[in-house]
């Protein structure tokens, strides 16, 4: 067996035996990173890891980002998925006219073990990408934020796309062209397990099983894919059934599919409240939601608040859009009321007119 070298776990408190444990904490990892950046003979390890296809994620984000519809699919797993979990990064994913990026922001202090830290899941991104496109994709663009290192070469080459060190951000970007381009490995049934075993993987404690984790999966896929609320005979498309059996498959395991949907829609309009700036309208969108108006009555309904009060009890901040946007949905029910409760005291004669 070969002995580790005593440098790698000092400053980690762990022991100096055979056997690591089988989990450490974020700061653990960073130092134990931090001392490899500055004693290993070949820091750079990660490279040849990684083009030898050791997965730099596991479960369901790995299975989610090999086999996604395209790289757009593949890369808004990280956000939605790598986030919830504890880690090193954050993942932001935009798209523009021109250009899809996804910018790693760190959580904590990297300090030496920065160049490892952020070059590895950089170089699993570029891998992801080129899978999907089934070549690699020269028109890619890194960005590191750390100055060069002496293996920079080793690193252009594994990227194979332009690298720019000392840049403001750590970030892959690609040209959105690319990024919205079918994939050439993207299978369907397996994607929908996947994200199934995502969202089960999130609530560890509550784990989902069967036809309602495969149903939820199915669910998440076609809402960030049309942008709408799924519907009963989507979902069951996508799983390769009937709907009628989905319902049969469902009530065996004792839910309903308008309460599996109900029940994700609820979780998701959290997650969105809590990104600072998103105005109710947008948070709306995001839901496949038909308006501001529709996402505050549904919310009052889960919640008893309105968005707005509850950005408010979180001590998140609010837009000025979306205070507005609430104060126009309680003037549109109270007036949706006031023709309503018109309408029942009408004359007979009124509702014969236009009938």
């Amino acid at each position: 067996m070969l002995e580790r070298p005593a440098w790698l776990l000092s400053g980690t408190g762990l022991a100096g035996g055979n056997e690591l444990p089988e989990t450490v904490c974020v700061g653990q990892y960073i130092t134990i990173m931090s001392n490899i950046a500055r004693h290993a003979p070949d820091p750079a390890y990660f490279i040849d890891f990684l083009e030898a296809g050791v997965p730099y994620f596991r479960g369901g984000i790995d299975l989610a980002t090999r086999y996604a519809p395209d790289i757009r699919s593949a890369f808004a797993i990280l956000p939605r998925f790598a986030n919830e979990r504890p880690g090193i990064f954050e993942h932001r994913l935009s798209m523009d006219a021109c250009t899809l990026t996804l910018e790693l922001e760190a959580r904590v202090t990297l300090g030496k073990a920065r160049p490892i830290l952020t070059g590895a899941p950089l170089l699993f991104l570029a891998r992801v990408a080129a899978a999907n496109l089934g070549h690699p994709v020269h028109e890619a663009r890194i960005e590191l934020r750390h100055r060069e290192v002496p293996y920079a070469d080793r690193l252009r080459e594994a990227f194979r796309c332009h690298v720019d060190f000392a840049a403001p951000r750590d970030a892959i970007s690609l040209p959105r062209a690319l990024a919205l381009r079918p994939s050439v490995t993207h299978d369907a049934a397996v994607w929908t397990e996947a994200l199934a075993r995502c969202e089960a993987e999130l609530v560890p404690s509550q784990p989902m099983a069967g036809w309602a984790a495969r149903t939820r999966g199915a669910c998440c896929n076609l809402l960030t894919s049309t942008g709408r609320v799924p519907r009963l005979e989507q979902v069951a498309g996508e799983l390769g059934v009937s709907a009628r059996t989905l319902i049969r498959h469902l009530k065996a395991e004792d839910t309903r599919f308008h309460a599996l949907v109900d029940a994700l829609l609820q979780e998701r309009s959290e997650v969105l409240l809590r990104k600072n700036g998103m105005a109710i309208r947008s948070v709306a969108e995001q839901l496949g939601l038909s308006d501001a108006s529709d996402f505050n009555r549904r919310f009052r309904r889960w919640f008893g608040i309105t968005p707005s009060q509850y950005r408010a009890r979180a001590n998140l901040p609010a837009t000025a859009q979306s205070s507005a946007e609430d104060a126009v949905s309680r003037r549109r029910a109270t007036a949706a009321a006031t023709s309503a409760a018109g309408s029942q005291s009408a004359p007979s004669g009124s509702s014969r007119a236009y009938s």
